[in-house]
């Protein structure tokens, strides 16, 4: 009775889809994103992201020249980004490039999400939630109050920001 006032489905019968230790023995998964009807599983570690097409199996590894583990993956007009430590990654199908922000001034942990073509970083030792214009080279802080940010775990743009704290 209690699974069902919680809304809790348990599941018996898992379907293996992809194993990233076919691509290579020592995979780790640091996120995984679906978009535009593939999977993408960053490898920090390893340098790598592992691509899946699910309707046809075809799969791909996008080989990093330097990187360390990718966090917050974000989508914004079909492109995915991860925020790989003061840098930010651009993956747009197979081809991976940098996108030329500084975040040198920002220290400490972040988060980044894409709303409607702007770039919102939290970051948490600040704690202060940055917007960036569209062409990314201004940023504005966007909360006006002060906040405590520092135990935040998540956050979501979507016309309102919705924050997770531990």
């Amino acid at each position: 009775q209690s699974d069902k006032l919680q809304k809790i489905t348990k599941i018996s019968n898992f379907q293996e889809i992809v194993n990233t230790s076919s691509w290579n023995s020592k995979a780790g998964a640091d996120n995984l994103v679906f978009l535009n009807g593939s999977l993408y599983i960053s490898d920090g570690q390893n340098k790598a992201i592992y691509n899946l097409n699910v309707k046809n199996s075809t799969r791909n590894q996008i080989t990093l020249t330097d990187s360390i583990a990718l966090t917050s993956p974000s989508v914004s007009d079909s492109n995915l980004y991860y925020l790989a430590g003061q840098k930010i990654i651009k993956v747009n199908k197979q081809s991976v490039s940098r996108v030329e922000v500084s975040l040198t001034d920002i220290q400490g942990e972040n988060l980044i999400q894409f709303y409607n073509g702007y770039l919102y970083l939290l970051n948490k030792t600040n704690s202060q939630i940055y917007k960036y214009s569209k062409d990314l080279s201004n940023r504005s802080d966007w909360l006006k109050e002060m906040a405590d940010l520092s135990q935040t775990t998540d956050f979501k743009v979507d016309g309102r920001i919705t924050i997770t704290q531990n």
